[in-house]
């Protein structure tokens, strides 16, 4: 672990914003990684979180902190624009762009589901019910339900947990 550490310190600090201006690059990635090792091993610590938030976010995973961290980034860009847009307006444009980058990234990653639909049903058989925040699932002798669904169109895509097939595997 701490060979680990040591080339990650050799790798030039990186701010959040300066990684998605880049594109995602392979050298960006890796240093979101480092970012969510450091924040989910505590030596890390997101200001705008309070400790049990931070606790949460860690508790999440390492794509749930890089998807964190990129929604805190600040948005560089904003022009005199958004001056003369409502409170209201200016928040969903801010979401929009949060939205933008997380998925741009999670497709870059290779965390992405592409037709969410099609694999909720796969993993856990036919929908049968939703409300609020939730869906409901008939899986053989056992009802699944998934919680955190917001309403959004989930046919655009989702983020999921799995290995980034960049990560490099240690022997």
């Amino acid at each position: 672990m701490g060979l680990v550490i040591e080339l990650y310190s050799l790798i030039p600090r990186i701010s959040v914003p300066s990684i998605i201006a880049e594109g995602f690059t392979p050298e960006g990635l890796h240093k979101l990684d480092y970012y969510a090792e450091q924040f989910i091993s505590g030596r890390l610590v997101y200001q705008r979180f309070s400790p049990r938030e931070q606790y949460g976010c860690s508790a999440g995973g390492e794509t749930n902190v890089v998807a964190s961290l990129l929604a805190g980034a600040e948005d560089c860009s904003d022009s005199d624009v958004t001056e003369t847009l409502s409170e209201f307006q200016r928040e969903r444009q801010h979401g929009a762009t949060q939205e933008s980058v997380i998925e741009q990234w999670a497709k870059i990653s290779g965390c992405w589901i592409e037709n969410v639909n099609n694999a909720l049903a796969h993993s856990f058989g036919e929908e049968i019910a939703e409300g609020g925040e939730a869906l409901v699932f008939d899986h053989g002798a056992t009802l699944i339900k998934s919680i955190g669904y917001i309403g959004y169109e989930r046919t655009q895509g989702c983020i999921w947990p799995w290995e980034k097939p960049y990560a490099k595997k240690e022997d």
